[in-house]
């Protein structure tokens, strides 16, 4: 399949548009990076066609550009309060918490709070699958779809995603 850009210029373009609304150089390229493999992976719907909801919430101040995570960790369970932080980056940040916490310990578990839409959960699998790991990911979600044959929403459409490494591990 041939772009119209390259992944290069389109990651230059929204770590630029990201860093112009106050999110902090480094943490933009994280949560570009989210979005870009996102839309590559062709799930439109939660790559790159998300950054103009996310600014439109950055700017009013509903999403926090410079989150003070904070990490509380108790043995093979840590967890992470994101200060109303983008989704993507407090997502990478808490894979990366439990991949260190499962080397050490052989599990590792991390429950966040206070984040925002993180995007696709795949991201977030394929890290510990790059790291010889089994990743799994979910969220909540608000109501959006009515049980059957009811007519208001009261179910999720909450995401669950696994990922396992190639091979023998």
């Amino acid at each position: 399949m041939e772009y119209l850009y390259s992944s290069e210029k389109l990651t230059a373009f929204c770590k630029e548009l990201l860093v112009a609304v106050g999110v902090p150089e480094e943490d933009a390229i994280t949560v570009t990076r989210v979005l870009i493999d996102t839309s590559l992976d062709g799930i439109d719907t939660h790559g790159i066609s998300r950054l103009p909801v996310y600014f439109r919430c950055l700017r009013k101040g509903r999403i926090n550009s410079r989150p003070q995570v904070k990490i509380t960790r108790t043995g093979a369970v840590a967890t992470v309060d994101g200060d109303n932080g983008l989704g993507q980056l407090i997502a990478v940040r808490s894979m990366e918490i439990a991949i260190e916490l499962a080397r050490q310990f052989g599990i590792g578990m991390v429950v966040v709070k206070h984040s925002n839409h993180f995007g696709a959960a795949a991201y977030y699998c394929k890290m510990a699958a790059r790291q010889k790991m089994i990743g799994m990911a979910f969220t909540n979600t608000p109501p959006a779809i009515p049980p059957w044959g009811g007519r208001k929403p009261f179910l999720g459409t909450n995401p669950i995603a696994f990922a396992f490494p190639p091979g023998h591990f």
